[in-house]
């Protein structure tokens, strides 16, 4: 039974500077307004709404990166951040990515063109296509003579600790540092072009939801994953989680609305309610757009201070519940007289 109930409205829009509070990370300190329960009670949080602006690019920097080894060089290259329209399109970022370091590797290469291209600039995400990337690298000079690249080997990896490329591009993650595998195909050594193809379909994002945490922890119940950064040494158990609930990655903005009070409840052991800090992250516990170890204020865009002077904030509203606990004791059971029943007494205690 509920002895108590009240809102809390939450708007990060301004933060106020200091205690670590940002828009994207933000505590509030409840004062004189503290919930309290008695010893037979539970406090109880509901996530009623949600709303934030998409203020952040679907390729940034978790999932941004590979690695491209050869016998010349090895060098951790970036797709440019930002939003793809097409697979086509990320396709060729992928491929422009590698055709500068063959420039920068190769005296002489001075130019590349992209050829055979899939998919094709014709299809569209819900267009006729596999949606696997596939691309050739033709190595010209400045008079559009082919240039032998001299490459004698050629990896092309997506390392899990590095983020999500390999879910971004189609291609196998690897999660051994010193691992030799590659994530891609690609082929052309002893020759003036390179042919990359990848095994599965790509895709233009890999965060389908923004994760609404909070520093309480309660009843709720994850798997380890969702705690791991960098998706390694990942056990297959679950425990308590201080997920207050999820909300999925749109266009323009993401918005959540609760059609009722059970979908997102975290009930807390805790007597007390004086403070709570919502903080957002990916699927893999990492802030939105930033590595988990970049001490970085911005998940988008050329400035520094995104989520302390920028845009990158939410608003929200939570229900809190003050919530009294079944007591059950062992003088509440029923009890029935004997029943005489032929030659035979039954008892009968519920």
């Amino acid at each position: 039974m509920i002895t108590s109930s009240r809102n809390l409205y939450i708007d990060t829009g301004k933060v106020v500077l200091g205690n670590g509070n940002r828009g994207d990370n933000f505590e509030i300190n409840l004062g004189n307004a503290s919930i309290n329960c008695k010893s037979n009670e539970k406090i109880r949080i509901h996530l009623l709404q949600f709303c934030m602006n998409k203020t952040f690019t679907d390729v940034n920097d978790t999932n941004n990166a590979f690695t491209f080894s050869n016998n010349i060089s090895g060098n951790s290259l970036n797709i440019p951040n930002q939003n793809y329209a097409r697979i086509y399109d990320l396709a060729v970022a992928f491929g422009t990515a590698i055709g500068n370091q063959v420039i920068a590797d190769v005296a002489g290469i001075t130019k590349f063109t992209l050829t055979d291209i899939s998919p094709s600039s014709s299809s569209n995400i819900n267009g006729t296509s596999d949606n696997i990337i596939g691309f050739t690298i033709n190595c010209l000079n400045n008079a559009d003579v082919p240039v032998n690249h001299g490459y004698t080997s050629l990896l092309l990896q997506s390392f899990q600790v590095k983020g999500d490329s390999a879910y971004l591009l189609g291609g196998d993650r690897i999660i051994d540092p010193l691992s030799t595998e590659p994530s891609y195909t690609i082929t052309g050594i002893g020759g003036s072009s390179l042919t990359v193809k990848a095994f599965y379909p790509a895709v233009r994002s890999t965060m389908p939801l923004v994760y609404i945490r909070s520093n309480l922890t309660g009843n709720a119940i994850q798997s380890s994953s969702l705690s791991q950064p960098t998706g390694l040494d990942q056990l297959p158990e679950a425990f308590n989680s201080n997920i207050l609930g999820v909300v999925s990655t749109n266009t323009e903005y993401l918005y959540y609305q609760a059609s009722n009070e059970r979908t997102y409840t975290l009930d807390i052991g805790q007597k007390n309610l004086s403070n709570i800090r919502i903080y957002l992250t990916d699927q893999h516990n990492r802030p939105i757009g930033r590595q988990f170890n970049q001490i970085i204020q911005t998940a988008s865009g050329n400035g520094q201070y995104q989520s302390t002077l920028g845009n990158l904030s939410f608003s929200c509203v939570l229900g809190i519940d003050t919530v009294e606990m079944f007591q059950s004791t062992q003088n509440n059971r029923l009890q029935i007289p004997n029943q005489p029943l032929g030659d035979l007494n039954i008892s009968y205690q519920n």
